[in-house]
């Protein structure tokens, strides 16, 4: 019997090798500012050189490009440069749904939904390795985390050309989204940085991560106040339409779910 590795073999460890350091610098290990959602009783930890865009400015944008109002409001949106207009460059929107949570078949069915929504098969494997080898078109989920994502290509030649990752979380009071742009240029730059925020959700400990900067601070309360102010969405137009859809599946089938336990 030969004692020689085979050229195949040989591939395949270096195929390993390199997938598990793509891992390893993944992570940054540079979140300085915390987001604290009371809406969604949840946390989450952003760059220092990332900031909070105010909503008035967010708002205005979407009263000018004339926001549909029956979409969802969001809870807070970041962006990874003090330029304007924000959303030609990297940003990040977070929404919320606290409709309760799912167990672990109404996750994989909303899961299933999303596959079919798009005619596109779903990886099961861990985040880590999914975010290591993103691929336009090919959505992944972690069972063990909850988390679903998926990476696509938005805009056009006169607005520019984006990547998408579409990243939807499932705790114990609902689902969180995560809305992440960046030019098709800057997207493996700012890579590592998403995987950060997303990896840094917390439901734990919640108040004490409160940061001092009322602007952090995303609450029922003055959600309200910017509806009655405002009578517009907050999500519609920056979310591309197709981001819109996924929300729309995902609450159809709480709902289903719900009207069968109702009548179990």
């Amino acid at each position: 019997m030969s004692t020689q590795s085979s050229p195949l073999r040989k591939t395949s460890r270096l195929a390993v090798v390199v997938g598990l350091l793509a891992v390893i610098v993944l992570s940054t290990g540079a979140l300085a500012k915390v987001f604290v959602s009371l809406n969604g009783g949840f946390y989450i930890e952003y760059p220092d050189q990332w900031w909070q865009v105010d909503y008035q400015t967010v708002d205005y944008y979407l009263q000018q490009l004339q926001a549909d109002p029956d979409t969802y409001d969001y809870d807070a949106v970041f962006s990874a440069r003090k330029l304007a207009p924000f959303h030609d460059y990297e940003y990040l929107i977070v929404t919320v749904d606290t409709s309760g949570e799912m167990d672990r078949r109404a996750r994989d069915s909303v899961v299933a939904e999303l596959a079919d929504l798009f005619g596109e098969e779903v990886q099961y494997r861990p985040i880590q390795e999914s975010f290591a080898a993103l691929e336009v078109d090919r959505p992944a989920y972690d069972r063990d985390r909850m988390l679903f994502i998926r990476l696509t290509d938005v805009g056009d030649e006169q607005q520019g050309f984006k990547k998408h990752l579409y990243c939807l979380r499932f705790y114990e009071k609902g689902t969180a989204h995560f809305y992440f742009f960046a030019p098709d240029s800057t997207f493996d730059e700012y890579r590592p940085q998403f995987y950060d925020i997303l990896m840094s959700f917390s439901t734990e400990d919640v108040a004490q991560r409160m940061p001092r900067e009322s602007v952090k601070l995303a609450d029922p309360e003055h959600l309200q106040k910017r509806d009655g102010a405002s009578g517009v969405s907050k999500t519609t137009v920056v979310i591309p339409t197709a981001a819109v859809v996924i929300i729309i599946i995902a609450l159809a089938a709480r709902r289903k779910r719900r009207n069968q336990h109702e009548k179990e």
